[in-house]
């Protein structure tokens, strides 16, 4: 039906963002840590555990809390605070206000898998969920490949920052 396909297009579309979000930070790293005199310890925590650490721990309540709120607002506010810690980024001057903004990042794109996953599963039926979420998750590639690409152009342009606060707006439009 239109309304099956225009959630899962609007479910990949906020995968692509949430991936390309991530992208952003890798292919803008070594620029960052020149400007902002990182150690490479420093920056590997930015990439790794900083992100990672609330990204993980941040899944299983999340998806308890999909199970009995509505998921559409999960998501919406998930992106919502992911978008405002992108461009908390671009506005970082230190190492701990980047440590801050990839915590934040990370528990906001903690808030997509497991209420888009459950959505999904509610609209389609169990012989087709498979290649459904498949639709959905490929916004992964998709997003990785336009952050990378992007951030890349935007930041010879314009500068780093102004890459992660272009790249916030799409989070706050959908």
């Amino acid at each position: 039906t239109a309304s099956r396909r225009l959630l899962i297009f609007m479910l990949f579309l906020t995968c692509t963002l949430n991936f390309a979000d991530r992208a952003v930070f890798s292919a803008l790293a070594q620029t960052i840590k020149a400007d902002l005199q990182l150690s490479d310890l420093q920056l590997g925590l930015l990439q790794g555990l900083v992100f990672a650490l609330l990204y993980a721990l941040a899944g299983l309540p999340l998806g308890w809390l999909a199970d009995r709120v509505p998921r559409t607002r999960i998501i919406a506010v998930a992106t919502m605070i992911w978008s405002a810690a992108t461009a908390a980024t671009g506005l970082a001057g230190s190492f701990l206000q980047l440590a801050a903004a990839r915590l934040t990042v990370g528990l906001g794109e903690a808030g997509f898998v497991p209420p888009s996953a459950s959505m999904v599963s509610d609209i389609v039926p169990r012989h087709q969920r498979a290649s459904h979420v498949a639709l959905v998750m490929l916004g992964t590639p998709a997003g990785t490949l336009a952050g990378a690409v992007l951030a890349g152009i935007i930041a010879a342009h314009w500068g780093w920052r102004t890459a992660f606060l272009i790249f916030a707006v799409p989070g706050f439009v959908v």
